[in-house]
């Protein structure tokens, strides 16, 4: 049995070449330094915090296992304060990431010091691992782990790359980790056609290995879907967990943008599953899959119609938005929002249950309305309600109504959504119609995430001429690394979806890109048969 494995700001170990930095510095009798080596975790290169010591170079505990999660060398990181002791379990999931693995700080070489903390791997005392407390964190001696935790190390001296491996990963010959395709040669571009699901990979200069998903939609064997866990707004769960949920899938990758650092955490844009609207909020860029398994991208300004049998309806003008409350608007509340809506100003409800009008009256700020689990509340603020040509819900106690989404002022970038069954959404746009777009919306100025010298680890989706679904996960682009790839993997049109440490990427058997964080949605693969 391998037990629990944590630390409050723990480290993980690394090979070395036997060479020091020109840099390094004298520490307590030891030569520190920042390393410059690479580091690549089953073929694909990832940037972190490492040093090198005295020849061996040093890793932070938490980032090989956030980088080893879900593959059969994972482990679970824990600390215990009272007793200063930094525990490691071998049999489980990285179970509690702190939203800091694979960050890059300045270097701290000169605070350089053997640790004091305990470390039991599975509940035994080790002391034979060499430990380094730097900055706050431990800092562990790559083969030490490797042969501690049951991962396997190597080095190649040529590309001066530091080499680690689950035990379930298939090494390719003359693997060197350093941009090269999956079968150890050249990087592979997209797959052929006829092909149902194929993963490749091809280098992006000085970034790494860019995994690249390709599925083929005209083959009647693929289904393509969203997914938001739980079909419950603000729900998360693990990406081992999502994936282990979805059956048997051939590709699981992350979706919407979210709002991770909220108590609530709802999703950004529009998120359609099954053909019921989760959650719609327009200013994005949207994927959609309509009934016959094409690919759509486009901007969709989503509305919701309640609509009655005589063609008189309630237009929403979005679904469970935390947002979605004002004096002259209208928003629906299903059960996706859960068993109620807390209304955060004077205003009225309509309750819909199995189908038909049940309800409608005022309700005042702070007030509780039961949202059915049969139907749904359509919020209508007081301006709202006094336009004239509001239909009084009174009028229709018992009237059959249907939810229909429809486009309100749609642009000539929009795409007809009325067999769509699956919608995800993000920004910015990368291409339009095969040539590259540089439009940034309202929400990605931020220079750190989306500026032109920002390189972050990103999930990228778009269609090509052929009408083939192509996904590429990046561990670190710049938007416009992210466009120019997705052009030349032969997208017509593409966006960005969620990066940072949401990136999640899961094709045949194998996690390509595990996140450090919990989701909310995902966009997910099967093949039949």
């Amino acid at each position: 049995m391998k037990k629990v494995l944590s630390v409050i700001l723990c480290a993980l170990l690394v090979l070395s070449s036997g060479k020091l930095p020109a840099a390094a510095l004298e520490v307590q009798g030891h030569q520190v330094a920042l390393s410059t080596q690479t580091l690549s975790v089953n073929g694909v290169i990832y940037d972190c915090e490492k040093y090198n010591i005295d020849g061996s170079n040093y890793f932070k505990l938490r980032d090989l296992a956030w980088l080893l999660n879900g593959t059969a060398s994972q482990f679970d990181v824990g600390f215990d304060g009272a007793s200063n002791t930094v525990t490691v379990t071998t049999s489980g999931s990285y179970s509690s990431p702190n939203g800091q693995e694979l960050a890059v700080g300045t270097d701290n070489s000169a605070s350089a010091q053997p640790s004091e903390q305990t470390l039991l791997i599975d509940g035994a005392f080790r002391g034979d691992l060499e430990v380094y407390n730097i900055g706050g964190s431990n800092f562990f001696k790559l083969r030490d782990l490797g042969a501690a935790l049951g991962f396997v190390v190597d080095y190649d001296e040529q590309s001066h790359t530091m080499l680690v491996y689950s035990t379930d990963y298939a090494v390719p010959d003359g693997d060197a980790g350093a941009g090269a395709g999956q079968d150890g040669g050249q990087p592979a571009g997209p797959a052929a056609a006829g092909e149902a699901v194929v993963h490749s990979q091809m280098a992006l200069e000085g970034r790494g290995t860019v995994d690249i998903v390709t599925v083929d939609l005209t083959n009647p064997r693929v289904h393509v879907k969203s997914v938001m866990v739980g079909n419950t707004l603000g729900a998360t769960a693990s990406f081992t967990d999502i994936v282990a949920a979805a059956g048997n899938p051939a590709v699981v990758v992350n979706g919407n943008f979210f709002e991770a650092y909220k108590p609530f955490q709802t999703p950004i844009g529009h998120v359609m599953v099954d053909g019921q609207m989760l959650y719609a909020e327009s200013g994005l860029y949207s994927l959609g899959i309509d009934s016959s398994g094409r690919a759509f991208i486009g901007d969709l300004p989503i509305f919701v119609n309640v609509k009655l049998a005589n063609g008189g309806s309630w237009a929403a003008y979005s679904v469970n938005n935390v947002a979605g409350q004002g004096n002259d608007v209208s928003a629906l509340y299903t059960p996706a929002w859960g068993p109620s809506l807390t209304y955060q100003m004077d205003a009225y409800a309509m309750t819909v249950r199995d189908g038909a009008v049940a309800s409608y009256g005022y309700v005042a700020n702070g007030e509780t309305v039961e949202i059915p689990g049969d139907g749904f509340v359509l919020f209508i603020g007081a301006g709202f309600a006094g336009t004239g040509w509001f239909l009084n819900p009174l009028d229709y106690i018992g009237s059959a109504v249907t939810l229909e989404p429809y486009l309100f002022n749609p642009t000539d970038d929009a795409f007809d959504i009325s067999q769509m069954v699956s919608i995800l959404s993000g920004s910015p746009r990368l291409v339009k119609d095969g040539a590259i777009c540089t439009e940034m919306r309202d929400g990605f100025s931020d220079p750190q995430r989306f500026g032109p010298a920002a390189a972050n680890p990103r999930t990228a989706v778009g269609v090509d001429a052929q009408g083939r679904l192509i996904i590429a996960s990046f561990p670190a682009a710049t938007i416009q690394e992210l466009r120019e790839t997705m052009l030349s993997l032969g997208c017509v049109d593409a966006f960005n979806l969620d990066g940072g440490a949401s990136r999640a990427m899961y094709c045949n058997g194998v996690y390509y890109a595990q996140p450090g964080r919990f989701l909310t949605t995902t966009l997910q693969v099967f093949v039949d048969g």
